[in-house]
């Protein structure tokens, strides 16, 4: 078909196709090659997916390879190694929290937001605009907060000295904080409540979380209390997965080593977690309890 263009336009597009080919088959041969050292790279973590022995054994093998005193290398590995095995509960993003009296106890709960709304009405002679009429309302509805905002958290207890810091509340009896119709326990952990209670009904999935404080005793609605939340234990047949680290040459061994190697408990908190969570699956794991009696690892 090039040869049937006139002149020197088929030879010269014919010069070009070969010129563009020259150059672009080198970076064709590159990214095949990138695709197939991705792909024999990550092959181990797809069979980890169904084979947590072979998670804990890759993640040993990599550990292997760094340096004791590499601290953050060690601990992102052995947190991967956790996932298939023996996650460790991490910490939710931060979600928006709505905070409210419950019923009619305004009248009993001198709220601070309240009690601003009407200084700003006493100044007011002429007739209220959109505006100020806006403003008021939000005034009085409720409060929502970030879980992340400083001092709202990490319990119940928390959240109840932050609701009478910000709102002046009169009263000297600690609030009582409803979700879902229960009580929460002041010790409970504001983001458990979040999963475990919130979350738990289908139709809060995507909103605002509400907490209703009220002061107790003043209602006969007998609400039951929620007095502890706990996770759900790890099955023995997921976490026994690592036994391999009495037998691999870096899994117990190399753990003691590296937390031998932490002189500020600030620099290596990571692993330092993350090394307490395994050694508490270790102690039950017969085989795993044999070996850190092992004169050798003293």
């Amino acid at each position: 078909m090039l040869d049937q263009l006139a002149g020197v336009t088929g030879p010269r597009i014919r010069e070009f196709l070969w010129v563009s080919l020259v150059h672009t088959s080198p970076l064709l041969l590159f990214q095949a090659c990138i695709f197939i050292i991705l792909t024999l790279l990550f092959l181990p973590l797809k069979k980890s997916s169904t084979h947590p022995d072979v998670a804990v054994q890759a993640a040993l093998d990599f550990l292997a390879q760094y340096p004791d005193d590499d601290l953050a290398s060690a601990a992102f590995l052995l947190d991967r190694m956790c996932a298939p095995v023996c996650p460790i509960s991490t910490d939710l993003p931060p979600f928006p929290v709505s905070l409210s009296v419950w019923g009619n106890q305004e009248d009993y709960l001198f709220v601070r937001r309240i009690r601003e709304v009407v200084r700003l009405l006493s100044f007011f002679n002429e007739r209220l605009t959109f505006t100020d009429l806006n403003f008021f309302y939000l005034l009085l509805s409720p409060l929502s907060v970030s879980s992340d905002t400083r001092g709202f958290g990490p319990r119940i207890l928390d959240v109840i000295n932050y609701i009478c810091t910000e709102n002046n509340l009169t009263t000297d009896m600690r609030l009582e904080i409803v979700c879902e119709n229960q009580i929460l326990m002041p010790e409970l952990r504001l983001q458990d409540v979040y999963s475990q209670i919130w979350l738990a009904n289908p139709s809060n999935a995507n909103s605002i979380m509400e907490l209703i404080y009220r002061i107790p005793g003043l209602e006969e609605d007998n609400l039951p209390y929620v007095e502890q939340l706990t996770t759900p234990p790890v099955p023995v047949e997921q976490y026994s997965h690592l036994e391999i680290l009495a037998e691999h040459p870096f899994g117990l061994r190399g753990i003691l080593s590296r937390l031998a190697t932490v002189r500020d408990a600030l620099k290596g908190r990571e692993l330092l977690v993350v090394s307490m969570h395994i050694l508490e699956y270790c102690l039950k794991i017969p085989e795993c309890q044999k070996r850190l009696l092992d004169p050798e690892l003293q």
